[in-house]
């Protein structure tokens, strides 16, 4: 070869005039240059090694012979002078683009890029060439597949043993659930799955409980309302007997009543008898407002039925109770909601329900307490009862009717829930001798059913009594103001 390359610079010189007279030009002889060729490398890859071989391998090439290499020097003499194929030749030297791929060097492939070397005239005259050892890539491409393979078969065999553990597992809540259902099914409605955070059956048990609840909650309303449907039979039986015993002594008590008043009207002023004898009529007047009260209990119901307005018997009924001396300590609150449909009923029956249940209330507070009344329309809607609390009240709306609740809620001492199952029977109370005859209730619950209604109680030793009334309600639309 006759000629060489040489990479050159070149400084400017200048006087003290800062005029240019010359130029500083030194230049580097790349021929045989390996240590250059050899610092290219070092930048390049460093001192990896792959099996003991530099990683790395660079070149620099005049025109297409290769003239300077990193090449160890027993490998040298066989490197240098070697020129490129006519391929790379052509790409680099002749088009000056850029070549990659894969070439064979010294027995060993390379992952090759070669790129061209232009001189101050953008001439190509040469290529610098960097490769890198195929053998590391196969190698890493090996082992990522063993390893690949070593990831699956151990998945596998985990996947397996998760599969048999898991099936292990459900086997055995299916036989839990089955045991659970059969206990269930056998009447054993408090049953509850032993909970289970560990297997993942956590929600399933939950739900389970959930429905087991449930039916639970569902049994006990139907033994109420069984209980409810006995108790009216009952009272219906009483009211019954009530009505034939009060014939009965109805008449001989009008025949006493008579007499009596004829005899204290013939006995003179100053006679001690008088005392006697207006005890007797007093004593008469009173089993006549008793037998009075079990007609009423019994009455057939009223032909005097009007559409009306629920919030103003109410507050008519209140208007007759709040100036009485037994409810002045008494803050009343009433929460009416407006717009009510109209219910058909006997008012004057209606109001002495209500009025029974106010007195009722204040008796239980002692005089001193919070009276609460509030009104609402229950809607029946297909299968959500969810805004309804009572058992009465789902039955009310199993109907297809809609229902006018009224509450009455009072801050007493309440009722013991062994008296609450006999609250509405005849002469049953819980006042002292001598407070009440026992009646009030059961006529008012007599007048509730003549209504095509339900009354019903909840109440709680030391937290009060809340008595819920519910009636049909009707079409005629209440236009009343808000009475919050």
């Amino acid at each position: 070869m006759t000629e060489a390359m040489i990479l050159r610079a070149a400084y400017p010189i200048f006087d003290n005039h800062q005029s240019l007279v010359g130029a500083l030009v030194g230049g580097i002889l790349l021929n045989n240059n390996n240590r250059l060729a050899e610092k290219i490398k070092q930048a390049v890859y460093g001192e990896e090694k792959h099996r003991g071989r530099d990683i790395g391998f660079t070149a620099i090439f005049q025109k297409g012979m290769r003239i300077s290499t990193n090449i160890a020097s027993k490998e040298r003499e066989f490197m240098e002078g070697a020129a490129v194929s006519k391929e790379v030749s052509d790409r680099v030297i002749s088009e000056g683009r850029d070549w990659i791929g894969r070439t064979l060097i010294a027995g060993n492939w390379y992952k090759s890029y070669y790129t061209p070397i232009f001189d101050i005239e953008e001439n190509s005259i040469g290529m610098l060439y960097t490769g890198i050892l195929d053998a590391k890539y196969r190698d890493r491409a090996r082992q990522t597949i063993l390893i690949f393979l070593g990831i699956t078969m151990t998945g596998m065999i985990i996947s397996i043993f998760i599969f048999f553990y898991l099936g292990s597992i459900i086997i055995k809540r299916i036989r839990i659930l089955k045991q659970a259902t059969e206990a269930i099914a056998s009447g054993h409605l408090d049953y509850n799955l032993p909970a289970d955070k560990f297997s993942g059956f956590g929600m399933i048990d939950e739900a389970f409980n959930t429905l087991s609840q449930s039916l639970k909650e569902r049994d006990d309303r139907l033994k109420k309302v069984f209980k409810q449907l006995t108790r009216t039979e009952r009272l219906a039986s009483l009211g019954q007997i009530a009505a034939g015993v009060a014939h009965e002594i109805n008449n001989p008590l009008g025949g006493i009543l008579l007499y009596s008043n004829l005899v204290l009207e013939e006995l003179p002023t100053d006679s001690p008898a008088r005392k006697n004898m207006k005890k007797i009529i007093y004593q008469s007047d009173r089993c006549k407002g008793i037998v009075q009260n079990l007609l009423d209990f019994a009455r057939a119901p009223s032909d005097n039925i009007l559409p009306l307005h629920i919030n103003d018997i109410i507050l008519k009924t209140l208007k007759l109770v709040r100036d009485q001396s037994i409810f002045h300590d008494i803050a009343i609150e009433t929460m009416l909601s407006d717009n009510l449909p109209a219910v058909r009923g006997d008012r004057s029956r209606l109001e002495q329900v209500f009025l029974n249940l106010f007195i009722n209330a204040a008796d239980a507070m002692d005089n001193a307490g919070t009276l609460t009344i509030t009104t609402q329309l229950l809607t029946r809607k297909s299968d959500d009862f969810d805004s309804v609390v009572f058992e009465t009240e789902k039955i009310c709306l199993l109907t297809g009717t809609d229902m006018l609740k009224i509450t009455i809620a009072d801050t007493g001492q309440g009722i013991d829930k062994t008296y609450q199952s006999h609250i509405f029977e005849p002469f049953f109370t819980t006042k002292d001798p001598g407070q009440g005859t026992g009646l009030g209730l059961s006529i008012a619950y007599g007048i509730i059913q003549q209504h095509d209604g339900f009354i019903d109680i909840e109440s709680e030793p030391g937290n009060g009594t809340t008595f819920f009334i519910l009636l049909p309600a009707g079409n005629i639309i209440d236009t009343g103001t808000d009475h919050k």
